[in-house]
């Protein structure tokens, strides 16, 4: 019946409408596309679909205020309104909760900065490192961060290329050896995945002090994803290792990582001296990580002498080119 009288109304001309968004627009609603409708309430939440911009519900339970711009098995693309881009893993996306307000409610800008700011990272961005000692992973080409350890060794680190990192430190105090006194130290290191899962780099440390200038080499090979990895690194020990115990020049350390939500990793390693008796350090750490910021908190031991000392890193991730 229904279906005759639309044929029968459209045949004489008749306008017709069945349902309300078959009716004409009315002057009070046309002109408004969807994204100036209201928010509606998270029971309306939709699935996630290729363009739409909202508040963006994560699998992890984490939210992140965006435009989806690409969904796939090569993974999941959301685009922030400052105009950088997010990859996710396939899957990561649940849902949508909350359509875009209009362009011009503050809000809206207002929970895109907090969601650059406060929003967790795909990626850690301390995935290079350890408290220590450095891993495998490389910055990506025109990826940085700054850094300040202990209070007192702000680090400068710069992706020249995605397999040659370099990077520039000065200690505020002298806490470096006692035969260098205040020194400069700049590394290069190059990296490659040599296989899947296995990581190769090596590189080399140069000191430049008033006593005069060394240089040494170091190698790491780590195993496994930036969230969940073991190391193997050899070189030169850290300034902490000659302040709580007895070390050569030559240490070998053990370091693993193992991130345990979208912006928290668990950090560990130990630093073994051969020619030093078995000395020893040992250091955890909780490295706590948004999008514009790294916060490290942990200990550093060294079980021969019984030196103990709190550990703290603040660090700040840049962009120093074309990183994505």
């Amino acid at each position: 019946m229904r279906t005759s009288a639309l044929l029968l109304a459209s045949l004489l001309g008749l306008p017709c409408a069945s349902r309300p968004d078959e009716l004409p627009a009315s002057p009070g609603t046309a002109g408004v596309s969807p994204e100036a409708s209201p928010v509606p309430s998270p029971r309306d939440a939709v699935p996630p679909r290729v363009g739409d911009t909202g508040l963006i519900r994560l699998r992890d339970g984490s939210t992140l205020f965006g435009e989806i711009v690409a969904l796939g098995e090569g993974g999941e693309v959301v685009r922030f309104p400052t105009g950088e881009k997010a990859l996710l893993r396939p899957g990561s996306i649940v849902r949508l909760e909350q359509h875009a307000r209009v362009a011009s409610d503050p809000r809206t800008a207002i929970e895109g900065f907090a969601s650059q700011v406060l929003a967790p990272t795909p990626m850690d961005p301390g995935r290079t490192r350890y408290l220590y000692a450095p891993s495998a992973f490389m910055l990506a080409g025109g990826e940085g961060s700054i850094s300040l350890s202990q209070g007192t060794q702000p680090t400068l680190a710069a992706g020249l290329t995605d397999f040659l990192t370099l990077s520039v430190g000065y200690p505020l105090t002298v806490t470096f050896a006692d035969t260098f006194g205040p020194a400069a130290t700049v590394s290069a290191a190059l990296g490659f995945e040599v296989l899947p899962l296995l990581h190769l780099s090596g590189g080399v440390q140069t000191v430049f002090a008033r006593a005069g200038n060394a240089g040494s080499l170091y190698g790491t090979v780590t195993f496994g994803t930036p969230d969940a990895n073991l190391t193997l690194h050899g070189g030169r020990p850290p300034a902490d290792a000659h302040e709580l115990g007895r070390f050569g020049d030559i240490a070998v350390a053990g370091c693993g990582a193992l991130r345990l939500a979208s912006w928290l990793t668990l950090v560990a390693e130990s630093w073994v001296a051969p020619a030093d008796r078995g000395q020893m350090l040992n250091a955890v750490a909780l490295r706590f990580f948004a999008r514009w910021l790294v916060l490290e908190a942990g200990v550093v031991r060294a079980p021969i002498g019984g030196g103990v000392r709190p550990f703290l890193l603040v660090a700040i991730p840049v962009k120093v080119g074309s990183a994505p």
